[in-house]
């Protein structure tokens, strides 16, 4: 049985480089997603990322796990959209990034039609009870949404692996 890990992670207002994915505290925090995701690989048995697609910690995420398929050619990128409407106030930019991510994913879910105030929330909790561990890209802090997944998932007692993105 394929093993799956589910993203959860702070947006760009949230992370210490802001959008500014040419800092050296991006490039860190890049490289330390990449090292535990070759863990989770190689030591794990995990197969399937499935993650959000929201702006920030989760797309940086989603292309790692697609530059890593070259490495590892049998593991697989599940794109889960909380709503259809996910990237409609977006910029331009981020749109064709979203775009590119999920054309070059495995497998696309998409859990509603139209945003709701829960849709992001019932993602997080859908994903979180596919897995068989949780990434969470956090500080430690006990608001937002990744808070609010890391507890979740610890409700379910899934095996979480933190990485803080003010300490790589």
């Amino acid at each position: 049985m394929t093993k799956a890990c589910a993203i959860t992670g702070h947006r760009f207002a949230s992370l210490p480089f802001g959008t500014n994915e040419g800092a050296e505290s991006c490039r860190a925090l890049k490289r330390a997603i990449t090292d535990t995701m070759i863990e989770l690989v190689e030591l794990s048995g995990v197969r399937e990322f499935l993650c959000g697609m929201a702006l920030g910690s989760d797309q940086i995420c989603a292309e790692i796990v697609l530059g890593l398929k070259s490495q590892y050619p049998d593991l697989k990128l599940s794109c889960w959209i909380p709503c259809a409407e996910q990237s409609k106030k977006w910029n331009q930019a981020q749109k064709m990034r979203y775009q590119q991510i999920v054309r070059l994913s495995d497998e696309v879910v998409c859990l509603s039609d139209r945003y709701t105030p829960d849709c992001m929330r019932i993602r997080n909790e859908t994903m979180v009870d596919r897995a068989d561990f949780l990434l969470a890209i956090w500080n430690g802090k006990p608001r937002g949404g990744t808070a609010a997944t890391v507890r979740y998932a610890k409700s379910r007692a899934l095996p979480i692996v933190l990485i803080d993105p003010f300490s790589v």
